[in-house]
Order: structure tokens, then sequence, then C-alpha cells
């Protein structure tokens, strides 16, 4: 089958049973062997959704063509938040369970903050008054 593009919003994931953790398995092997392309919505909540940070790490690993858009108060992620991963991330044990370990997410998350090698940042759109 042909691969896709996956744009990785929030609601998309409202479906995944993270307690079972099957949707989650399937959602990370499809961006593993199925999906070409990957839009990371960088927003003030993006690495509270263990779906983003399990995509954005399966993306880093498979060397997926990534492209960010930044959203309004955006951060990437410094070396203080990564060196204390567990504290900032709640439930990182779910991640865990589909094989992908804190080192992992810690290298991915540099990664994006560091650049993608092949993606583009793209301003976020705001709404006119």
């Amino acid at each position: 089958p042909p691969r896709s593009t996956l744009f990785p919003y929030t609601t998309l994931f409202r479906s995944v049973d993270a307690d079972a953790m099957t949707g989650l398995d399937v959602v990370l092997d499809v961006v593993a062997t199925r999906v070409e392309n990957v839009v990371v919505l960088c927003s003030v909540n993006m690495l509270n959704q263990q779906s983003c940070v399990g995509i954005i790490t399966t993306a880093s690993i498979a060397d997926i063509e990534t492209m960010l858009v930044l959203m309004p108060n955006f951060e990437f992620p410094g070396e203080s938040f990564l060196q204390s991963l567990p504290e900032q991330l709640s439930n990182l044990d779910i991640l865990v369970r589909t094989a992908i370990g804190q080192d992992m997410v810690r290298e991915a998350l540099r990664w994006l903050r560091d650049g993608p090698r092949r993606s583009q940042c793209l301003p976020s759109c705001r709404a006119r008054p």
C-alpha cells in the first residue's frame, strides 16, 4: 500500500486506548512503516500527549520527513527539561510499554529542537482581529 502523510492532531488520537496500548501500538507501527511525512503541530501542550511524543520519537528513529508548524508560545524543550524527563512527562511508562525508552525520547526531542534534517518550519496562522 502507498505511504501516506500523517497529521498528528490531538483529535486523531482520542480513540487511542492508552490502557490497552493496542491503539498506540498500531499508530506507531503505521508511522514507522507506512508514512513518508509527519506534520508536527508544536503547541504548548504537545508534549503532554504521549501519542505525539511517540510519533515524534518514531519519526526521528525512522528518519521520516518532518515538517513543524510552530504555534504561539511554543518553546522547544531545553536540556534541563530533557534531563528531568520522567518528572516533565506524565505517564512516560506508556511509551516504555511500546518499546520507546527515555533515551530515545530525549534524542527525538533534541532532534526536533535542533531541526530534523529534512524539515521546514512554518509560522502558525493567526486569526485577524
